[in-house]
């Protein structure tokens, strides 16, 4: 004698003993142990063939498809950055120390200084004696100058220990935000005025030129 079925009524339907709820012929799922159908988001019931599960499985693919897009930009942004910061650091210039900076201004305003100080109506001297020159910075807050001064009338072989007590400008820079910052400008405006006046550099003679990597060249016998 067979096993009598339990008669259908409101109370929860039995599970097979797969687990696997049955599907009934028009389609429908039957409803879950607790009695509850699977529900989608927008809160309608999910029938296999339906136009509302074909959305939500195309609702589905594009957001994986965007989630996936979304990943592989992050990632390749990620690999980029270690480029981007080599290519940044190479085109930073690295802050030149004061005291460096001390020196070269000293140095192209002693070459400045016969071109600065003679006449370019006549021939010009075969020397001029240089004094002593002194790089100063001064202002306040964010208004910083470098100047490069001379003794009061370009005094030169003075007694060892001695200096006039006035001095005279003999560049000044322009200004800028830091003490740093003005040296460097004072030390790039020096830099120009040597540029744009070359009378001072003659060519040797009896000497040719031989070029070097970008513009750079030198004379040879």
């Amino acid at each position: 004698m067979s096993n009598p079925q339990p008669a259908p009524g409101n109370g929860p339907q039995p599970t097979p003993a797969n687990g696997v709820q049955p599907t009934l012929a028009n389609g429908v799922q039957p409803p879950l142990a607790n009695g509850v159908h699977p529900t989608l988001a927008n809160g309608v019931h999910p029938t296999p063939g339906s136009d509302q599960a074909a959305q939500f499985r195309t609702t589905t693919h594009n957001a994986a498809v965007v989630l996936t897009n979304a990943i592989n930009q992050i990632g390749a942004n990620l690999a980029a950055i270690p480029h981007r910061i080599v290519a940044a650091l190479q085109q930073i210039d690295p802050p030149q120390d004061v005291a460096g900076l001390h020196a070269q201004i000293i140095a192209n305003s002693r070459v400045l200084y016969p071109i600065l100080v003679t006449s370019t109506d006549g021939p010009r001297p075969d020397y001029v004696q240089v004094p002593d020159l002194f790089v100063v910075t001064s202002g306040k807050g964010t208004a910083i100058q470098a100047t490069v001064l001379q003794p009061k009338g370009g005094l030169v072989n003075l007694p060892p220990g001695n200096d006039t007590f006035y001095k005279e400008v003999l560049i000044k820079g322009p200004t800028a935000s830091s003490t740093r910052r003005a040296l460097q400008a004072l030390l790039h405006y020096t830099e120009d005025i040597l540029s744009d006046d070359s009378s001072h550099m003659l060519t040797p003679m009896n000497q040719q030129t031989v070029a070097g990597p970008d513009g750079a060249w030198h004379y040879k016998k």
